[in-house]
């Protein structure tokens, strides 16, 4: 599987990327120029997100809400003292 990394994102993460998996720097805008299927993306959210959609992968649902609080629609305020 061949690693692409961002040009222009995080730079100790493209060289990480660039380093031990010997990435291959991509534009954003160079996506659609890519191959539907075996490549991996490095950089920015936006950028996994367009580089998932070119391949067909669908966006997986946010882990991010924790059960525990799952009966409390729109997740904690800012009013507690």
């Amino acid at each position: 599987m061949d690693i692409v990394a961002q040009i222009g994102y995080s730079r100790e993460e493209v060289w990480a990327a660039r380093l031990y998996a010997n990435a291959k720097p991509l534009r954003f805008e160079d996506i659609p120029k890519q191959p539907r299927s075996g490549w991996m993306p490095v950089g920015t959210v936006e950028f996994c997100r367009a580089a998932m959609a070119h391949q067909g992968i669908p966006e997986p649902d946010p882990l991010d809400y924790p059960e525990g609080l799952a009966a409390y629609p729109g997740g904690l305020t800012s009013s507690s003292p």
